[in-house]
């Protein structure tokens, strides 16, 4: 029985003139398969290649095949090292980098990400396609994982020249999505929180393959963003999660960075409480501590909660926003979970 194999490798020469610059290498992946092999591909990238970046190429290897394009590595002649701007992230990060459920979906939307690329780096792209993720596409033992529901698709957006303002990747887990708040209310208070912080958002992608969900951030700035999502409190009813949200939204609107978000998110894994879930970006001005204080049930929580906190404020050295009561599952009574803001 044959082992069939889509990796090829081979060298395809250009030119064997002597070289009066420096020599670089630029690695091209996924390239989608526009000729019939690899080497036929290679040759139409040349004048191309050499016309968008006015640098001589030298050499171009073919590394590898897939089912969906070719990956290359130009070797090329010039006086200094290229620089590139791409969505094709340098940085290793634990958040999946693809989009779209299928080619189609991603080549569809791709028109867009190329223009909110080209507004936000103000470069012009050079290439400009959509890549199969391999490393969530195949069962090969050891190379690859096989993820339920994984958007295998990516837009990978390049252009010669550096921009301060980069693409990047972040996210952040949650346990159960909003009952309050839908997808695209939460994408459109996100982008204009990222506007407030100095950044483009792009994308935001959900995704529920693992134990906990995974909400991949795709964005443009010239500094990686600080975003996570905290779960707050526990409460046995769903009317009482949204009137706590409601209630944090009063005085959480009122600061200088307020959140990006504040919704209650179903029970999950067993759990019975509902759970009021917080998101910022860049606020490392705002905790919460719980109260001493402890009762029985979350009624009488919510009946002695502002003599709580009243209790409790005071300090200056921070401003005590406001409380909300919450579940402790290690005392398994209700407590006032206390927010306050550094001064």
């Amino acid at each position: 029985m044959g082992l069939k194999t889509l990796v090829t490798t081979g060298l395809f020469f250009i030119s064997t003139n002597i070289a009066f610059g420096t020599i670089y290498t630029y690695a091209l992946k996924g390239h989608p398969k526009e000729k019939t092999n690899c080497y036929t591909q290679a040759k139409s990238l040349i004048s191309y290649f050499e016309a968008e970046t006015k640098v001589k190429i030298l050499h171009i290897e073919c590394t590898k095949e897939t089912a969906s394009g070719f990956d290359f590595v130009i070797e090329y002649e010039s006086n200094q090292k290229l620089d590139f701007t791409s969505t094709d992230y340098e940085m290793t990060t634990p958040y999946q980098t693809g989009r779209y459920h299928d080619k189609e979906m991603c080549e569809q939307n791709l028109p867009k990400q190329i223009s909110i690329f080209q507004e936000a780096t103000k470069l012009k792209p050079i290439f400009s396609y959509c890549r199969l993720h391999e490393k969530f596409s195949s069962t090969i033992p050891g190379q690859s994982l096989k993820i339920r529901n994984a958007k295998l698709w990516e837009p990978i957006i390049t252009a010669v020249g550096r921009s301060i303002v980069k693409p990047i990747l972040s996210g952040y887990l949650y346990g159960s999505k909003p009952i309050n708040m839908t997808d695209i209310e939460l994408f459109d208070s996100l982008k204009s929180a990222m506007e407030r912080n100095g950044a483009i958002l792009a994308d935001l992608v959900f995704d529920d393959s693992f134990i906990l969900g995974e909400t991949s951030i795709h964005y443009f700035s010239s500094s990686i963003k600080s975003i996570h999502m905290e779960h707050v409190t526990r409460t046995p009813k769903a009317d009482q999660c949204l009137s706590q949200a409601e209630e944090a939204k009063s005085w959480l609107s009122l600061i200088n960075n307020p959140p990006f978000a504040i919704y209650c998110g179903s029970p999950q894994f067993g759990q019975p409480e509902f759970s009021l879930n917080i998101g910022f970006i860049n606020n490392g001005s705002i905790s919460a501590n719980n109260a001493i204080d402890e009762f029985d049930t979350f009624q009488d929580c919510e009946i002695h909660k502002a003599e709580v906190v009243q209790n409790n404020a005071g300090s200056s050295l921070k401003l005590l926003l406001g409380g909300l009561c919450t579940y402790d599952e290690n005392t398994h009574k209700y407590i006032v979970r206390l927010f306050s803001q550094e001064k």
